[in-house]
């Protein structure tokens, strides 16, 4: 295969992804992964921006001053792709994924045509508050049905919230109950088993419903609606995120235009760490693995008191 630059490459792994010759784990990669390999290919090419990776390839180095050099040139590459989105106000956090797609495009390289390619830094992290509904506004929604044109939304948002499931999966899972308890199996990479409590309402909503039968961007959509309904959820907050050059900012927003379908995971974990579950029983319910960072980010903003206990042993 001829794949002398890099976009040559891109292209031709993405071909190989949508025909199912390139496997995640037995399976084929979701849409939205195909997808996020296209915008890098569709920027690139905006930018009329492209390398040749031939002269990139360690197999064609024999001593160490060489891998050096060659190293520092695909850095150097990566780096001008990057600082071109800078340039056009891409946010960081985009900029960071355009790099996990470059670099996972190397290794696809390496393992299905033979490449090998340098390793890459990494872009540094910005870590953001967790932004998640406290545990008195999740008992809010589960205490109180918002009527016959919301229930639809509010019973998924409610297995959202019990399961700590990722949004994707919410359009593709299979679930089965026996009694209070019920398992939910998800697409995700090779597959994820969760069992947790769920009530009976919820339960037999799930038989006669099963997968939510809509889009993500519609879930999206309903969900907004189904905050708003509530009229506790009309206070606004404070929030703290970082413009694309990575500076800290502020905005203040209601909470139902803050609470997105990935923010119901934050908020159902940091309720089962509030109602007393350990931690192990909460990442067997999300998913998370052992010593994971964005669970003990959620631990951290599950301890609603620290502020009280504060006030307590502080001197004004």
């Amino acid at each position: 295969m001829n794949t002398e630059t890099f976009l040559s490459l891109l292209k031709q792994i993405i071909s190989s992804l949508e025909d199912g010759l390139i496997l995640n784990y037995g399976k084929k990669f979701s849409s939205l992964t195909i997808t996020s390999y296209r915008q890098v290919y569709n920027q690139m090419s905006n930018y009329k921006f492209n390398f040749n990776i031939e002269s990139l390839d360690l197999n064609n180095v024999t001593n160490r001053k060489d891998r050096l050099k060659v190293t520092r040139n695909l850095q150097t590459h990566v780096n001008k792709y990057l600082n071109m989105m800078l340039d056009d106000c891409k946010h960081h956090n985009t900029r960071k994924t355009h790099l996990k797609i470059i670099r996972t495009t190397l290794k696809k390289a390496e393992n299905y045509y033979g490449y090998l390619f340098p390793k890459l830094q990494s872009m540094r992290e910005l870590q953001t508050e967790v932004i998640a509904l406290d545990p008195k506004q999740v008992d809010l929604i589960h205490n109180n049905n918002p009527g016959i044109e919301l229930e639809d939304v509010w019973y998924y948002t409610r297995l959202m919230l019990y399961s700590c499931m990722r949004v994707s999966d919410l359009v593709n899972f299979q679930a089965s109950s026996d009694d209070s308890v019920v398992t939910i199996i998800t697409k995700k990479g090779v597959g994820a088993i969760s069992s947790f409590y769920l009530p009976k309402d919820v339960r037999v909503f799930l038989e006669g419903k099963g997968s939510f039968a809509h889009s993500q961007q519609h879930f999206r959509v309903r969900l907004k609606t189904l905050l708003k309904s509530y009229k506790e959820l009309h206070e606004k907050k404070i929030i703290y995120t970082y413009d694309h050059n990575g500076n800290p900012i502020h905005e203040e927003k209601f909470l139902y235009d803050i609470i997105t379908p990935h923010k119901l995971r934050a908020s159902g974990i940091t309720y089962h760490l509030s109602k007393g579950l350990s931690e192990i029983e909460a990442r067997n319910i999300s998913g998370h693995s052992n010593g994971s960072t964005a669970f003990y980010r959620y631990v951290k903003h599950s301890n609603t008191d620290s502020i009280e206990k504060q006030k307590q042993y502080s001197i004004e």
